[in-house]
């Protein structure tokens, strides 16, 4: 499809699609999109490992070691520190052995930001996405 371009830096791949508008960025050194929040804070401890960005969303997928159910609950504090509150009660969920699953939306009353961690262990080697919700508004 000539709508659909490929570009490659070093170990990180941008595929954009011109006619739908978005972007998929992963590889090492990816960096956060200009249009996500610059307000919100990201986790220390997690590596970027893709971005996706169109009209409509911005989402920003890491990987991040040492993440447990209290270190993500730590860093929904941070982020409630920063100016925003849970326009959701968070979601929780324990899968047993140290697995767990949280979602939780936070917002500053300007911008809403979807909040999924997961983790399949207890070898804290977790994934979190930040997913910018749009204004229904």
């Amino acid at each position: 499809d000539e709508s659909i371009t490929v570009e490659q830096d070093g170990d990180k791949v941008t595929y954009s699609d011109e006619e739908s508008g978005t972007s998929v960025t992963a590889g090492e050194g990816v960096e956060v999109p200009e249009s996500f929040p610059s307000d919100f804070p990201l986790p220390d401890q997690a590596t970027i490992l893709s971005t996706v960005e169109n009209q409509e969303v911005v989402a920003v997928f890491m990987e991040w070691d040492g993440m447990t159910k209290d270190a993500l609950a730590s860093y929904i504090d941070t982020v409630k520190a920063a100016g925003y509150s849970e326009e959701t009660q968070a979601f929780d969920m324990d899968l047993g052995d140290g697995a767990f699953n949280t979602t939780v939306s936070l917002s500053n009353g300007q911008t809403e930001v979807l909040v999924v961690g997961t983790s399949d262990d207890s070898a804290s080697m977790g994934q979190v996405s930040l997913t910018v919700i749009p204004s229904t508004e």
